[in-house]
């Protein structure tokens, strides 16, 4: 079991929450968070967030933005049971709750895979493929 905490600046976490509604995927492990849009104060509920066990994955939508940097402040980056995943996408975050348990194969696997959906297309043919 692992906990998830989505952190973005404005709504774009809870915007993330409700298209998972959309493909009901269960997201009970998860906690999201619109930065700076709320009287929450991020780095308490990052701390908050690092007393829960087992695994953690803390998702954030900028590498160089505040939410990623509180996080590094926080330590994050020094402990064995929290991954930090900046620039997280709808693909990510599905590939994330779908997962049965976590490692170190399975989050480069996750993230590799959310960075397929990456692309401009240009005068192509879109293929028309499961997501699932």
């Amino acid at each position: 079991m692992f906990q998830v905490l989505v952190l973005s600046h404005g709504n774009l976490s809870v915007g993330m929450k409700e298209t998972l509604d959309l493909f009901e995927i269960n997201y009970d492990c998860c906690r999201f968070v619109n930065a700076y849009v709320s009287e929450e104060d991020p780095r308490s509920l990052i701390k908050d967030f690092l007393t829960l066990t087992p695994k953690k994955v803390i998702l954030t939508d900028l590498k160089s933005g505040s939410l990623t940097r509180l996080a590094i402040e926080e330590g994050v980056l020094d402990r064995d049971d929290v991954y930090l995943i900046s620039g997280f996408n709808l693909a990510m975050l599905i590939g994330i709750l779908t997962q049965q348990s976590l490692n170190d194969t399975v989050i480069e696997e996750v993230i590799a895979f959310s960075q397929m959906d990456i692309e401009r297309l240009e005068n192509q043919e879109v293929e028309e493929e499961s997501f699932f």
